[in-house]
């Protein structure tokens, strides 16, 4: 099957629907098969979709699979067990679209599209109407994101025993405008804490982390660190090698790990 979306003119949505069409007759609760229609296009068109411009502007796509079945929402029509294992969708692309042929038109794959899975406070937000439970939503695309850490990933410090060295690890964003870098650490001194440090960085912002490391009773050279687990943008595959959020599935942000190293050199008192 193929989907075309379409904004011809101001507050009117075109959708144009190409597949093989089948037709069913649902009688008593039964669902018959009477015939094939064979493959066609079938155009639908939503003549008060306020707020959709010709012009593009503004505009914000959402793709998404829903699942059908008879009954209009009496789920006493369904019978045995169903498992829905995913969907795929297939050159997706957004633009402008010359209806004698396609131009500008920008592919929307699977690495530039937001997981609702990974981080759903970052995908989809909802903004309620005066009409709920009816509301509006929004997905972003995701851009390429930087993470940068100072005064670096390898510190060295030197210390009496028994002494404890404290400083702030700073991380930002480097990435392009728009982008977003996820994070969550458990900084040395706070691994009794029941939750990690998380959030998540614009492009261009920065966060500042506080950790603590001890000396020990007997001088010398010492090595402790930490993890910071961060998204930059990318996307879980089958090739990007394992993700290092437990958990992840496919097509979720993929989260990558990197080692903080503190190198203590301890004296006497």
């Amino acid at each position: 099957m193929a989907l075309r979306m379409s904004v011809q003119r101001d507050n009117q949505l075109t959708l144009d629907i190409t597949g093989s069409w089948v037709k069913f007759q649902l009688i008593s609760g039964v669902l018959t098969r009477i015939g094939e229609v064979g493959a066609s296009t079938r155009t639908i068109v939503h003549p008060l979709a306020r707020g959709w411009k010709a012009s593009g502007e503004d505009q914000v796509y959402k793709v998404m699979t829903t699942i059908a079945f008879p009954g209009r929402g009496n789920f006493q029509y369904l019978s045995g067990n169903y498992s829905f294992t995913g969907s795929s969708w297939r050159d997706l692309a957004t633009g402008h679209t010359a209806f004698q042929g396609t131009r500008e038109t920008l592919p929307l794959t699977r690495g530039r599209l937001y997981s609702a899975c990974a981080a759903p406070h970052d995908v989809v937000t909802p903004h309620p109407t005066s009409a709920l439970p009816q509301a509006q939503a929004e997905i972003r695309l995701r851009r390429s994101a930087g993470l940068s850490l100072l005064p670096g990933y390898d510190l060295s410090y030197q210390a009496k025993v028994m002494q404890t060295v404290r400083d702030t690890l700073t991380l930002g964003n480097v990435g392009q405008a728009g982008s977003f870098v996820h994070y969550a650490l458990t900084p040395l001194g706070r691994e009794q804490s029941t939750r990690p440090e998380a959030g998540r960085l614009s492009s261009g912002e920065q966060a500042q982390i506080d950790f603590a490391a001890i000396c020990e009773k007997q001088p010398g050279q010492t090595v402790q660190g930490f993890d910071i687990l961060s998204s930059r943008g990318e996307t879980y595959t089958a090739t990007s090698g394992p993700s290092a959020l437990p958990g992840a599935q496919y097509g979720d942000l993929l989260f990558r790990k990197t080692r903080v190293t503190v190198n203590l050199e301890c004296t006497e008192k």
